[in-house]
């Protein structure tokens, strides 16, 4: 575990101490001590200051502890510092001329692909979103505009409408004529096959592919119709059983 030294001047006002200081990092784990001083030999220089002020040593358990060299009157977090003492992260140290702010900088984590997974979700619903937005802002007040969006729908309902109505009327006739009755239940069939196929492509039709079924089913109508008024087989004519004892009671009256 690596470690960062913040540090300003001791002299500073409140507002200078909230102020960007001089930033001192040991990238790597330092087993050997780290010494903090004016000195030459100083892993952190401070000028003006004490040859050596503070010497921060890494233990046998990866923790920092800080001491004081040479008695050099130094604090640890506004309290006298008195031999030797773990640092934590964030702890304040204090010198002559010189505020020192210990920060411990711990690996980044690596990213799951759980966490990747979501990132990118959340990518593509926020492109989806602007998607959405243009459409309403540029696209659905021109369609509304021309009327395409609402005649459209209108040529649905009017398609679903008819062909309801013609399978109640198909399903309502009393022709007794069997060619009639054959014909009308082909018919319905048609009906059948046209609502599955308005049902599977109504989000791809154009307005004239809808416009072109309603007039279809249009022309079936009047098929329909004249079909309900129509005898295609002939009626046979009614048999006269008693026509044969007429003729002969009409023979015997004559003679």
């Amino acid at each position: 575990m690596t470690f960062q030294l913040t540090i300003h001047p001791g002299n500073s006002s409140p507002e200078e101490a909230f102020a960007p200081g001089r930033l001192v990092t040991f990238p790597s784990p330092q087993n050997e001590p780290v010494r903090i001083g004016a000195g030459e030999h100083c892993q952190c220089r401070l000028p003006d200051g004490p040859a050596e002020c503070l010497q921060i040593s890494r233990g046998n358990a990866g923790k920092y502890a800080v001491e004081s060299l040479d008695d050099c009157p130094a604090q640890l977090n506004q309290q006298p510092l008195l031999g030797q003492q773990l640092l934590r992260s964030g702890d304040l140290l204090e010198i002559p001329g010189w505020k020192i702010r210990f920060f411990l900088l711990y690996p980044r984590a690596e990213q799951s692909w759980r966490s990747d997974a979501l990132g990118r979700l959340t990518k593509v619903g926020i492109a989806l979103v602007l998607v959405a937005q243009v459409l309403l802002i540029f696209v659905l007040p021109r369609q509304l505009k021309d009327g395409n969006f609402w005649y459209g729908q209108q040529l649905r309902l009017s398609i679903v409408e008819k062909t309801d109505d013609l399978r109640r009327t198909i399903r309502n006739c009393r022709s007794s004529d069997p060619i009639v009755q054959a014909l009308l239940a082909e018919y319905e069939q048609e009906l059948l096959r046209r609502t599955r196929y308005l049902r599977r492509n109504t989000d791809v039709l154009t307005r004239r592919q809808r416009t072109d079924m309603l007039a279809a089913l249009n022309r079936i109508e009047q098929d329909i119709r004249q079909l309900e008024k129509a005898q295609l087989v002939p009626v046979p004519p009614a048999l006269d059983l008693d026509r044969p004892v007429k003729e002969i009671i009409e023979n015997i009256a004559y003679e």
